[in-house]
């Protein structure tokens, strides 16, 4: 491999450590709720034919009436089902991706509805797959997009806390019960729950207890006329049902309106609620993931009647420690009636809240954003049940600069290519390189500690790992500085090389920098011409060799935990002509080029045994 180095005129790569740099995320912009999609209209891309049992059918939200920009990058909205008979279950995921081992609702042929924060796929559609054959109706209340937008907003977690029960006696947040077809508005600000002025948007848990049939419940601001959606729905034999809504905040004073088609009761608990990132500390961003199920009782623990404590991030979603709420969606296979399941942070007190109910002892699920402290929750169940969590996606304190940045920069003459990542934990990765029949080849560190916050980064103490034409490595100190805005764009100077870059993410269809890191990515044989093959085996493991030294090498690739789209790596050379003994660490990834064919994956990597040495590759398939 140091051969193959000497080929370029001169390339560079850099890897600077910077202290308290997080993450490109979303924040929320709300909506009237708004119907998207009604499969029992005439048909059309967001109307009839029913979705057809075994299917699958992609909606493009932004091309609804319902006027979400294509810059959403996911969606908050309400999904009911309408079977013909029993539905297995149904699912819903970002068009492009492989469908995932997850489910959002299941029915014994009732209309049921649930809650998801949905990311966006391809052209921004989503994708609905369902066992049996259903109408579909879906409605939208908001979207999240990138962290850089001025007026949307960023999510504060409360405690699960109960707003409203109108079984309790009369008054504002209490009785009476709502009369079928008349609209009651909620004071939502003036519950005991904290909820500051600033709140422009709400996480709620509307839960209904009808009297007699209730055909559905409708939640949206006071202030607007009703929108023509549905929160939930309550079919035959009247089971108490729950259901998760955002709720824009209305006017004059954040009061919400609320409506049932028949006489009923309502619970209304909240776990937080979205205001401007000014507004107070500790606002938090969304990071999409790719739905995953970190728990399932069925083939783990069993059936449980009581508290189970539930540890999210060391689960097999790579679920980072930064998170501080997690978007899940509950499921609950009962094994008889079960009066409710509740879910919040471990280590508090149990609140008087409920997630879910299944007193009918159907399975029945709910969307819940619950917050955490220490990447656990806690579950309780008033009746014996199988619990099943998935999860796509959480909140975590937006403060910075994650994520693959791309650029060329002018060195010696010469366009080089220039790729920074910047990692959750505080690693930048800065690496340069040149084109060589269309991949791009990397070569040389800079490492060092540095600071990032609002919007300017600083490396004090650095060494630049340099190679230039005819081969050699110097180590000489350096320094980086800079500004970025978070999520979009990142620009500096070195000062050993007086190189001045400016790097733009990459668009989503070709790195997806929240995605959960997949071996399956890596699999299969990556090549840099004849130059340099890397096998990659489902385990993570890959062997490679370098043709020109007959430089041999193994190593082994793992998820990266820390919140970003990458793969820890580390790489040991073997005694081969050309070839010293050692071992490396350091990071790779994969995006697709602008080809929209050609996959790229890029490495650095640094000697662990004394940091004088460095290595990074570029390779495609």
């Amino acid at each position: 491999m140091s051969r193959m180095k000497s080929l370029l005129p001169l390339v560079l790569a850099s890897v600077i450590c910077l202290a308290g740099v997080a993450q490109a995320q979303l924040v929320f912009v709300p909506v009237t709720p708004c119907r998207v999609a009604d499969t029992r209209n005439a048909t059309g891309p967001f109307g009839g034919p029913s979705i057809a049992g075994g299917t699958t059918r992609s909606f493009v939200i932004p091309s609804s009436a319902c006027s979400i920009p294509a810059t959403a990058d996911a969606y908050s909205v309400n999904v009911t089902v309408v079977p013909r008979a029993g539905l297995g279950y149904l699912t819903v995921w970002p068009t492009g991706v492989a469908q995932p081992l997850v489910s959002l609702l299941n029915s014994d042929g009732r209309v049921k509805a649930n809650a998801a924060i949905v990311p966006a796929g391809t052209g921004g559609a989503i994708s609905v797959y369902a066992t049996d054959t259903t109408d579909f109706v879906l409605d939208i209340n908001g979207y999240f997009v990138p962290s850089t937008s001025a007026s949307a907003l960023e999510f504060y977690p409360l405690t699960p806390c109960r707003v409203a029960d109108t079984r309790n006696p009369s008054g504002s947040l209490g009785g009476p019960s709502l009369v079928g077809m008349q609209t009651r508005a909620f004071p939502i600000l003036s519950s005991a729950c904290n909820i500051p002025s600033s709140a422009l948007a709400y996480s709620l848990n509307f839960t209904a207890v009808p009297q007699a049939g209730l055909g559905y419940l409708s939640a949206w601001p006071t202030g607007q006329a009703w929108p023509g959606v549905s929160t939930l729905n309550v079919s035959t034999n009247n089971p108490v049902v729950a259901n998760a809504a955002i709720v824009p905040a209305g006017t004059p004073n954040g009061e919400i309106n609320v409506l049932g088609s028949n006489n009923t009761d309502v619970v209304i608990d909240i776990n937080g609620y979205f205001a401007p990132a000014n507004s107070a500390a500790g606002g938090q961003s969304l990071i999409p993931v790719t739905p995953c199920r970190p728990l399932d009782t069925r083939s783990s623990s069993g059936s449980f009647n009581g508290t189970l404590p539930v540890n999210i991030t060391s689960g097999p979603c790579g679920i980072p420690s930064s998170a501080e709420a997690f978007v899940l969606n509950a499921t609950v296979v009962p094994t008889g009636g079960l009066g409710y399941l509740t879910l919040w942070p471990e280590n508090e007190a149990q609140p008087v809240v409920s997630t879910l109910n299944a007193d009918d002892g159907v399975i029945a699920s709910n969307m819940a954003i619950v917050p955490t402290t220490n990447g656990s929750i806690d579950a309780f169940s008033s009746s014996p049940t199988q619990l099943i969590l998935d999860i796509n996606g959480y909140f975590a304190t937006n403060t910075g600069i994650q994520g693959l940045y791309t650029t060329t920069a002018l060195i010696d003459g010469i366009d080089v290519p220039f790729d920074i990542v910047v990692l959750p934990n505080g690693t930048f990765y800065a690496m340069y390189g040149e084109t060589l029949q269309g991949v791009l080849l990397i070569g040389g560190l800079i490492v060092g500690q540095g600071t990032a916050a609002n919007g300017t980064f600083t490396v004090a103490n650095a060494t630049n790992y340099l190679y230039q034409s005819g081969g050699g490595e110097s180590v000489v100190a350096t320094s980086d500085s800079g500004t970025y805005v978070a999520g979009t764009s990142i620009s500096g100077t070195d000062s050993q090389t007086g190189l001045q870059y400016t790097a733009t993410a990459l668009p989503s269809s070709q790195y997806n920098p929240t995605a959960t890191p997949s071996i399956a990515t890596l699999v299969g044989t990556w090549t840099l011409s004849t130059v340099l093959s890397i096998t990659v085996n489902s385990d993570g493991t890959f062997t490679g060799s370098e043709t020109l030294t007959n430089c041999q090498f193994s190593g082994a690739f793992t998820p990266d935990t820390s919140g970003l789209n990458v793969f820890d790596m580390t790489l040991t050379l073997t005694a081969n002509t050309g070839c010293t003994v050692k071992t490396y660490a350091g990071i790779a990834l994969v995006y697709l080029q602008s080809d929209g064919v050609t996959h790229q994956m890029i490495g650095g990597a640094v000697d662990i045994s004394n940091s004088q040495k460095s290595l990074q590759f570029g390779v495609t398939k």
